[in-house]
């Protein structure tokens, strides 16, 4: 049997070495692509969701604030776990979370939650969830008139209904998104995010702020 001497053994360490730096970037990528298809699945579900309550609510999206609370505008109330702000909406008070499975107030809300969320950004614990809804379709029962319907949407191709934080406050916070924590799936300036469309197809979008981030994208009727 031939013995290895050691330069040999140091060669073979070596390109083993190589082949292993070669590989890790890769492995991480396809990883990074599974969490960013489980994303993107997760706002899939909720574009069911969204038709599934307009079919049983005269076309209407969900109120902000809690189903057992019709007041108050702050958070994303529409589904998610409790989340640990004060005071913080229960599971079982959110509109969708009936059509997701009833999460317990104590549980967790897989369906919620973005897993390539930053930490330092943590929207799923503080606010039960990853995603929020567009701030154009902020109502409340007491205010009727600032509802809207699915069909007062003039482009649901290009309307945003939910999405990554970074995504959908773009255009009205645009500082936000040079923030590092609002980028979940690529590094800090590659402006792309999965975002929800009011016709209830979901995309990993980039988006140009102040080019792409007109019109449509955030204003149900632009342009009337």
């Amino acid at each position: 049997m031939k013995k290895f001497t050691l330069i040999e053994l140091l060669v073979v360490v070596a390109i083993i070495g190589i082949l292993g730096s070669l590989l890790l970037p890769a492995l991480s990528n396809a990883r990074e692509s599974s969490r960013r298809a489980s994303c993107l699945n997760n706002l899939k579900t909720h574009g069911s969701v969204l038709i599934m309550f307009a079919d049983d609510n005269d076309d209407w999206f969900p109120p902000t604030g809690t189903s057992g609370s019709y007041g108050g505008t702050g958070g994303n109330l529409w589904s998610g776990k409790t989340g640990t702000l004060s005071p913080a909406p229960l599971a079982s008070e959110r509109w969708l979370n009936s059509y997701l499975g009833n999460p317990s107030d104590t549980a967790e809300a897989p369906f919620a939650q973005c897993v390539s969320e930053k930490d330092s950004l943590n929207r799923y614990n503080e606010y039960g969830s990853s995603y929020f809804r567009n701030n154009t379709l902020q109502w409340v029962k007491s205010q009727p008139k600032n509802a809207i319907r699915h069909q007062e949407i003039i482009d649901p191709v290009k309307f945003i209904t939910m999405g990554e934080h970074g995504g959908l406050w773009v255009v009205a916070q645009a500082g936000r998104a040079q923030l590092g924590e609002f980028y979940n799936h690529t590094d800090m300036g590659d402006y792309r995010w999965n975002l929800l469309y009011a016709d209830g197809h979901t995309q990993f979008t980039r988006i140009i702020p102040g080019q792409d981030t007109m019109g449509h994208y955030t204003v149900a009727n632009d342009g009337l």
